[in-house]
């Protein structure tokens, strides 16, 4: 056999469709295919004269042939490497993308794959490109009982609210609130036990929500050991114990998530515009009804982003890309993700930012309401504000740094230019 390294990454044809003789091929058997790699890094016309037969055979789905290709000529764009956790992460992904699922046992072999073809360099995750807004086979699985149609509380709290498929409720004052269920369904907020929830017949078929008003924040964690933090004005429904075969939660508001992994149920999470899909990773949602924009940042692993208009295509975002959705426009970018998940942190992040934009989130944040005049909010800032701090002491730090003036009266912060 030739030592050479474009020979090695070849298979023979006639091997090849002796193998798999009239068997359409998934993704995933584009991506393991020796032949497949090497006709997209050495294309060739024969190689492609075979290819093009095997779509027109319907053997290899079109859509699934130039996301397979996508995937292959950006792998060796860089000399970073995929850790172990990666490459699974990037077997999720290709996963999430065919229609007939493989067996779990075929990861191993994947895996194997990836360190035996000698023509590629190094495994990276890669930067969004419009190849990969091709509509992928996997439409998310709707539900029995529609998450989305489950009515908000019709009662406006200063406190965060827990509430249960009744309709009965728990007010917690405490600012931040912790709130875990374990694998059963039953739940603590803060430590303390909530016997009602073990009370349920039917943990599967009810749905809880945790509402937070503004100024006030709380962590959940789910049966499953996801966990999710609210930013002020958010709500989150979700069930007890999750379905067998998946997860799923409804969202309004502003969240970051840390999924656990499952690869047999995927975790979808619905705000008023987008469906998220995931089987495990971190990522940030802001979903805020009253705002025109909806955004989700990815920090670790992949998602898949589905947008709720006409003829819409799902997405898959890779790390430090922020998806934005606005009057049915769609935006992918590269960004630093820790300025859209600082909040969590206590931090708020300006970036050569105009700040309306700011004080439109300390309005939120704090609960307060903040007027100020045109050319103050068309001022662009660049800087780090402190949340812990409360809002008067972040409004007034700003006049030290720009040249505004700082006033409060009858509990409305006000801002100006200096004369």
């Amino acid at each position: 056999m030739s030592t050479n390294k474009k020979t090695d990454c070849l298979i023979d044809k006639e091997q090849l469709n002796n193998m798999k003789e009239n068997i359409p091929y998934t993704l995933a058997d584009l991506l393991e295919n020796k032949y497949f790699i090497h006709s997209v890094l050495h294309p060739a016309k024969e190689s492609e004269s075979y290819w093009l037969e095997m779509q027109e055979k319907k053997l290899v789905d079109p859509d699934d042939y130039e996301l397979a290709c996508h995937y292959i000529r950006n792998l060796d764009k860089t000399n970073q490497s995929l850790t172990k956790d990666e490459m699974a992460d990037m077997w999720t992904t290709i996963h999430m993308q065919n229609s007939e699922k493989k067996e779990n046992n075929n990861r191993k072999d994947f895996l194997l794959f990836l360190s035996s073809v000698a023509c590629i360099a190094g495994f990276i995750f890669i930067l969004f490109t419009p190849a990969v807004n091709k509509e992928s086979k996997t439409v998310l699985a709707e539900t029995k009982i529609n998450i989305e149609t489950i009515p908000a509380p019709d009662s406006i709290e200063q406190d965060i609210q827990f509430i249960f498929a009744d309709n009965s409720r728990i007010l917690i004052k405490e600012n931040h609130t912790e709130i875990a269920h374990n694998e059963n369904g039953e739940a603590t907020i803060n430590s303390t036990i909530i016997e009602k929830l073990s009370q349920l017949p039917n943990p599967n078929d009810s749905y809880n929500q945790v509402v937070t008003p503004k100024g006030r924040f709380s962590s959940l964690t789910f049966s499953d050991g996801t966990r999710l933090w609210m930013n002020a004005s958010s709500r989150v429904v979700y069930p007890p114990v999750f379905k067998p075969e998946k997860r799923e939660i409804y969202l309004e508001g502003e969240a970051y998530i840390e999924v656990t992994p499952d690869t047999k149920r995927p975790f979808i999470v619905k705000t008023e515009k987008l469906d998220i899909q995931v089987l495990g990773t971190s990522f940030n949602i802001t979903a805020y009804k009253e705002q025109p924009a909806q955004t989700v940042v990815l920090v670790s692993g992949s998602v898949a982003v589905k947008p709720k208009t006409e003829n819409s295509n799902q997405i898959i975002l890779l790390p430090d890309q922020l998806f934005r959705m606005e009057k049915n426009e769609t935006t992918i970018q590269q960004v630093d993700v820790k300025r859209y998940i600082s909040w969590k942190e206590g931090y708020y992040i300006c970036e050569n930012d105009p700040l309306k934009s700011l004080f439109n989130y300390l309005n939120n944040y704090y609960g307060i309401t903040i007027q100020y005049e045109e050319e103050v909010g068309q001022m662009t800032y660049s800087g780090k504000f402190d949340l812990k701090e409360n809002a008067e002491r972040v409004l007034k730090g700003l006049t030290y740094t720009a040249p505004i003036e700082y006033r409060k009266d009858n509990e409305i912060h006000y801002l100006s230019l200096k004369p």
